[in-house]
């Protein structure tokens, strides 16, 4: 599965992950891609909406809600997702895949 540029209108990932997870097949992988979020802004919650509408989400929330889903994370590099108004987008791009047993 690969989802681009979607996963950033979701503040809570856990339903989204694990149904994603559900649709896997054993062995098979889930790349997608989110804006990146700051520690320090995000709180306790580890995603924050921001002014433009669109969620950011901070690394260890990522790897935490891809772990509660069953996956197993193999990557999540900081990468520019995209431009808004000829400016850089710093996110995540993340790889997981849902073990054989």
């Amino acid at each position: 599965m690969f989802s681009a540029d979607v996963f950033i209108y979701f503040g809570a990932l856990d339903a989204l992950l694990c149904g994603a997870s559900r649709r896997l097949v054993p062995g098979g992988w889930l790349f997608f891609t989110l804006e990146k979020g700051e520690s320090d802004s995000a709180g306790d919650l580890g995603y924050l909406l921001e002014s433009h509408g669109r969620y950011a989400h901070t690394r260890d929330y990522v790897k935490e809600q891809v772990a509660k889903a069953g996956l197993e994370l193999v990557a999540i590099s900081e990468e520019i997702v995209r431009s808004e108004m000829k400016q850089p987008v710093p996110g995540w791009l993340v790889s997981a895949f849902r073990p054989l047993g």
